[in-house]
Formats: C-alpha cells, sequence, structure tokens
C-alpha cells in the first residue's frame, strides 16, 4: 500500500479510443497506461473520446472518479479548473500525474497549463 494518493488526471482529443479502426488498440493503451500508474481516483473533462474511456475504465475496476464537464466552447475554463482542484491539494501527500492522449486544443491547453505548475505530464502517442 501507498503512502500517499496517486491522482491521474485525463485529457485527449474526442476521437482517442471512440471510433475508426485504432478504437480498440487506443483503448487497450489507455486501459493499459491506467493499469500501471494504479491511479486512487481518476479526473477527467467527461467529453467523448479518452475522457470517456478513462472513465469506463475507472467503473471497470471501481476506481473514484471525478468529471468536470465543460460548458460549451469554455475547455480553457474547464482544465483550468481540473487543475486548480488538484493543485488545492497541494497540503496532502499525493502525485499527480496529467495523462495526455492525442488530439484537440483542450488536450495542448491542459499540458501547457500543467507544465507552467510543474505537473508531471504523461504526453501519449497514437
Amino acid at each position: 500500500m501507498r503512502d500517499i494518493l496517486r491522482i491521474v488526471v485525463v485529457t485527449g482529443g474526442p476521437n482517442y479510443a471512440r471510433s475508426g479502426p485504432r478504437k480498440h488498440k487506443e483503448r487497450l493503451k489507455l486501459r493499459s497506461i491506467l493499469e500501471r500508474l494504479e491511479p486512487d481516483i481518476v479526473i477527467h473533462g467527461a467529453a467523448p473520446g479518452a475522457d470517456e474511456a478513462a472513465s469506463r475504465w475507472a467503473v471497470s475496476t471501481e476506481t473514484p472518479q471525478l468529471a468536470f464537464p465543460a460548458k460549451t466552447g469554455l475547455l480553457p475554463t474547464r482544465n483550468k479548473q481540473m487543475l486548480d482542484f488538484v493543485l488545492d491539494l497541494r497540503g496532502m501527500l499525493h502525485d499527480v500525474v496529467l495523462v495526455a492522449f492525442p488530439g484537440g486544443e483542450g488536450r495542448t491547453n491542459c499540458v501547457q497549463r500543467a507544465r507552467r505548475v510543474n505537473m508531471r505530464v504523461l504526453e501519449v502517442e497514437r
């Protein structure tokens, strides 16, 4: 058992692990990464694609999850809310990893914000 809480924040494009011939392979990759990281909680933006696949993984493994759905056109605001929530936990013993799956402006924005505050970022390639 770990002495720290591991928080995994998932971000990614709307088409990752969602459709097309790569869907199955991408879902397996997402599951493999989450299983390797062994999160105590998964935080995501409740969007189609990587967020949705991470949510399904959390349900299937009974891992707690917290969703931050974005209002239309407000991806930067949602990403800021997700990362601010995690940063507010700084006083606690925790390990935070932002896992950035391919695609979308929201992913780029989230990665930039995370790096500005020295959060660990794992960028996943297709």
